[in-house]
């Protein structure tokens, strides 16, 4: 959801204001590890699914953001 992304993004970058510019796309480069352990399990979840999705259009597309959009 956009709106809540824009909202916990907001939140994060007002309680760390020396946060570097680049913070989404270092968080979501950190993101890929849990990503790819979800999409590594056995039992198929919406969850799961949701990470193949995601790693795969990443794979697909060389972007981070996987479609995603900027929630700052």
């Amino acid at each position: 959801d956009v709106d809540f992304a824009a909202a916990v993004a907001d939140g994060y970058a007002g309680r760390a204001p020396d946060v570097p510019d680049d913070w989404v796309e270092l968080a979501r480069a950190l993101d890929l590890f849990a990503l790819l352990e979800l999409a590594g399990r056995t039992t198929a979840t919406p969850v799961v699914d949701g990470a193949r999705a995601l790693l795969l259009e990443t794979a697909r597309t060389g972007d981070l953001a996987a479609g995603r959009p900027d929630p700052r």
